[in-house]
């Protein structure tokens, strides 16, 4: 069954950008955590900042840390952990890195997530689809 999701309004300085934001719940010690990630077809990595792996009781000292490049070729310094969700009733971890820094996007990259849904965006429409259960099976 394909969960859709519509592309969100972003008003920038070159006009109106519509984004894929996805809801997922996040488990932590306190419950789950509502956060919107940005599902970046552009990016290796799934990225969350430190305040989303504290909230999720990870610590960050015991995991291993590693810098990747970022758009403007700066480098991203961060720990690289198991991400735990849940979007609209379907489970997934994925590998992700959690920043150094708490002013950094939430994005659900390429690796691990999009072999787990068949993803399809919709510019007409302006909607993401997400589609498990090619995958599930």
């Amino acid at each position: 069954m394909s969960i859709k999701f519509p592309l969100v309004p972003v008003h920038s300085d070159i006009g109106i950008l519509y984004k894929p934001f996805i809801p997922v719940f996040l488990k932590t010690p306190l419950g789950a955590l509502r956060i919107n990630f940005l599902l970046d077809s552009g990016a290796d990595y799934s990225v969350a900042p430190r305040q989303i792996a504290e909230s999720m009781g990870l610590d960050l000292g015991a995991l291993p840390h590693k810098n990747v490049s970022g758009l403007e070729g700066g480098k991203v310094k961060g720990a690289l952990g198991k991400l735990s969700g849940e979007i609209a009733g379907h489970p997934f971890k994925v590998r992700c890195l959690f920043t150094d820094r708490n002013d950094v996007p939430s994005l659900l990259g390429r690796l691990d997530f999009f072999d787990r849904f068949d993803i399809c965006f919709d510019a007409k429409k302006r909607t993401v689809i997400l589609d498990p259960t090619a995958h599930e099976k």
